[in-house]
Formats: structure tokens, sequence, C-alpha cells
């Protein structure tokens, strides 16, 4: 989203932001330079915006205020091939990996350390969702998540 050249609005030399005249979200692609500060105000913000990353973070805040799902299903759903009346695709269980989150919950129960569960279920042949290693990490997340 940054890059060197000149602001549209002040004249400003240095970083700019590609600001999109019409939002994309309407179909626009014509874009000009904004220096941070300029495209803050274009965007009523008094401070300005400062890097790619707050712009992708209000962004993301806006899609999920308006109900849009970000991200994949977690462990223990699957999504569906169907779309619902909100365009959205439907989750469904999916008994497998519903299974491990009942495993991973039932070892935190008994008092097994997240290291230890990982250690457990590698041991036991089961995957992670994206069929890779099990770390402490990935089992904390679903201990956090608490559904099984």
């Amino acid at each position: 989203m940054s890059a060197d050249g000149v602001c549209f609005n002040c004249g400003d030399a240095g970083p700019v932001h590609h600001h999109h005249v019409v939002p994309r979200s309407l179909g626009g692609i014509a874009t000009v330079p904004l220096c941070p500060a300029c495209h803050g105000k274009a965007h009523g913000r008094e401070r300005g915006f400062r890097n790619t990353s707050e712009l992708t973070r209000a962004a993301l805040g806006r899609l999920k205020a308006s109900g849009v799902r970000l991200g994949g299903a977690a462990l223990g759903w699957k999504h569906t091939s169907a779309v619902n009346a909100a365009g959205r695709r439907d989750l469904e269980r999916d008994s497998a990996e519903a299974d491990t989150v009942a495993r991973i919950l039932a070892l935190k129960a008994d008092g097994v350390s997240v290291r230890r569960i990982a250690e457990i279920l590698a041991a036991e042949g089961r995957s992670t969702k994206a069929g890779g290693r099990w770390s402490p990490t990935t089992v904390q997340r679903v201990i956090a998540r608490g559904v099984s």
C-alpha cells in the first residue's frame, strides 16, 4: 500500500497510500496517491492512516461487524458446498475432528499438560486441521475454543 511518490492532495513527497476514488466494494478501480495524513482525512480520521496493517485491521473489523465469517472452519467443523441466504457457506460437523477435540478436552480435564497432549495426539496418529504436527500452541487454541 505504501510506496514513494507525491501526494495528490498536498504535494508531500514520501510514502503514499493508493486511495480508491470509488470504494473497491462499489467496483472502484482508480486510485490517487495520498500521504498518510491526507488518506486519513479522506476517511474522516484526524490522525491519518499510518500503515497497511492499520488499514487491514480496519477492513477486517468492518467485515466482522457486518457478519462476514472470517478464517477457516474450526477443528471439528467443515464448510459445506452449499451457500445459505446470507451468501455464506454453512458449517457441518466433522466427526473425526470432533472426536479429536473431545479427546483434547478430556485430557486437559484430567490435568494433562498441553505439551503432553500434543505428544499423545501425535502418538495416536491424529491429524491437525492442516494435516501437520500437533504443537502445544495448537492444542491450547483448541482448549481455549472449548467446543467439542
